[in-house]
């Protein structure tokens, strides 16, 4: 497994570089010249062409290229050009309230979706069953941003009950997470459903029972824990959808998040910072590659990394 882990690590390098010279080339080739947004529009000839000098914005791209890459290497990711500050300082600021926001609403489609998931596979054409099952595929087709215009004006205007946007406080966290979470639930939902469904038809699950052990055992220990691999394997990918659907989500409902500062950075074409948040996502999802593969092992003993 360690030694697994660590080729892993090492594959991702090149991944990475991968999304390093997609991102730097088509955030420049966006229009507009960040050199005039920072100077402002009253600003002279002489004055832009002084910010784009000292942001090496007169050089060739591969020269650019070149410069970032050597920064990067160093740790240095370089200053924003709206603020001035530091890049790292400007993404580590918002990026823990992306990821108390990811995290929330994870858990939260994690346990809604393996539970009504696993209700359904065994309560097969029941109610509970198809109602599940037709709330999931509503929840798989409603838009994230819809999703959460709809919670604000229920919850926070008609109701009062929970504040419409912002941050501070662990109610102004329910609403977003729920919006973010919907989409994962659904997908979680039908996935755990379809994949139970599969294991409970196979000859060990009517042994397990014929020698009678309790049916929440038989699930639980037998039927869920042999169904989970494919659950995981959704699981992590609606972990990477995560990360685009909280740019929506915390426009919305105005979470200071690195979602909201790369809709901000891209508006105001911050190349520094929207380069730096994309390589952040980027490890992220690349951490959590790695996170599923080793849990396929932890859950399943027959799985062997060699």
């Amino acid at each position: 497994m360690t030694n697994y882990v660590i080729k892993r690590l090492l594959l991702a390098v090149p991944v990475l570089f991968g999304v390093v010279i997609l991102v730097f080339f088509m955030v420049r080739l966006t229009p507009g010249d960040p050199a005039v947004i920072m100077a402002g529009e009253q600003a002279s000839e002489a004055e832009i062409e002084l910010i784009r000098v000292q942001l090496k914005l007169d050089q060739p791209l591969h020269i650019q290229l070149g410069l970032f890459l050597e920064n990067l290497i160093q740790g240095d990711l370089g200053r924003s050009t709206r603020s001035r500050a530091p890049v790292t300082s400007e993404i580590m600021t918002r990026f823990p309230n992306t990821l108390i926001l990811m995290l929330t609403a994870m858990a939260i489609a994690t346990l809604v979706g393996v539970t009504t998931g696993v209700i359904s596979a065994v309560k097969q054409y029941s109610f509970f069953d198809a109602a599940a099952m037709f709330v999931a595929l509503i929840g798989i087709s409603m838009p994230v941003f819809w999703l959460g215009l709809l919670l604000m004006l229920y919850f926070s205007v008609n109701l009062g009950l929970l504040p419409a946007a912002g941050s501070g406080t662990w109610k102004h966290l329910i609403l977003p997470s729920i919006a973010l979470a919907t989409v994962p639930t659904a997908i979680i939902s039908r996935m755990t459903r379809s994949s139970v469904l599969e294991v409970l038809r196979q000859d060990y699950i009517r042994t397990a029972r014929s020698k009678g052990l309790r049916e929440n055992a038989v699930i639980i220990q037998h039927a869920l824990k042999n169904a989970i691999i494919p659950v995981i394997t959704v699981v992590g990918l609606q972990a990477g959808t995560l990360m685009g659907g909280a740019v929506l989500t915390e426009s919305v409902f105005n979470w200071p998040g690195l979602g909201r500062l790369m809709v901000d950075s891209i508006l105001a074409r911050d190349y520094p910072v929207v380069q730096g948040a994309v390589l952040l996502l980027a490890v992220v999802f690349i951490f959590v590659n790695l996170l599923v593969d080793i849990l396929y092992a932890l859950f399943d003993p027959r799985i062997r990394y060699d």
